[in-house]
């Protein structure tokens, strides 16, 4: 089964700038995005300290994989200017309040179709990404929701709702399947078929065919191989009753046996 590559329309970046930094150090982070057609460009954001709670910003690409660029030089997709408040949180982006920051795609060398891609510098709550601390410049995680072309690697999982969770060997988990349980009026009406397989007839009624937890269903376990329907742990527990049980009678019959020989020496 192959998986259709999706094209990258969102990256995101969490770094630190260093407040202490003179004017003209330069910072950079890379995400690799992908195209339309699956594949991989390195996305290079390169910071440049321009005055006191000031970077500007610059989103490049190789030029090598641009129609129009230069192999050996970065083409440059988008600049701007960040700004920070004094407590080095970001408080403008291109000399607006803080948002998102939207690139037209270049038109990619192997043909693939533009998609214009943001850069995801603010969440839900309006905080930006991007601060402006006392400490080393540093990225300390990227994001973008890109994925190559992949086939299916092997079955990952199965939940407790019975979807089938597959990996693509691209580090991508996703679902491909999705089991059914099946309920009837009554169970005991079902007809055994041998090797734990068992059969509708008119006693059980109709299948109710649905999703596992829903409707009375029960819910499954993945990766376990059912072997019996008892408890493994009670019935080992109650195994070991039974012996010591069995110990302890035997123990009685054994001075029962012995008092039964004393008597029979006391007569001799």
């Amino acid at each position: 089964m192959l998986r259709t590559p999706v094209a990258s329309t969102l990256f995101g970046l969490t770094s630190n700038l260093d407040s202490r930094a003179a004017n003209g150090t330069a910072f950079s982070a890379s995400v690799q995005i992908y195209d339309a057609l699956g594949e991989a460009h390195v996305a290079t954001v390169t910071f440049t300290k321009t005055g006191t709670g000031t970077w500007s910003y610059g989103v490049s690409v190789p030029g090598a994989e641009v129609t129009g660029g230069t192999p050996g030089s970065p083409f440059a997709v988008g600049t701007g200017t960040l700004t920070f408040d004094n407590l080095g949180k970001l408080s403008a982006v291109n000399g607006a309040t803080p948002a998102d920051i939207t690139f037209t795609s270049p038109t990619w060398r192997n043909g693939a179709r533009a998609t214009n891609f943001s850069w995801d510098l603010v969440d839900a709550s309006g905080v930006g990404s991007v601060t402006q601390f006392a400490t080393a410049s540093a990225t300390a995680s990227v994001t973008q929701n890109g994925a190559p072309t992949g086939s299916v690697s092997s079955i990952v999982s199965v939940d407790e709702s019975g979807q089938l969770q597959a990996s693509f060997g691209t580090g991508r988990t996703v679902v491909v399947g999705q089991l059914a349980l099946a309920t009837f009026n009554d169970p005991q009406g079902l007809v055994k078929g041998g090797t734990n397989f068992y059969s509708q007839s008119e006693a059980s009624g109709n299948p109710s065919v649905g999703v596992a937890g829903t409707g009375g269903r029960g819910s499954l376990i993945g990766s376990a191989l059912e072997q019996s329907n008892v408890d493994i742990a009670q019935e080992f527990t109650q195994m070991i009753l039974a012996q010591r049980g069995y110990q302890a009678n035997s123990k009685s019959i054994t001075v029962a046996d012995e008092l039964l020989l004393e008597t029979l020496n006391l007569k001799r």
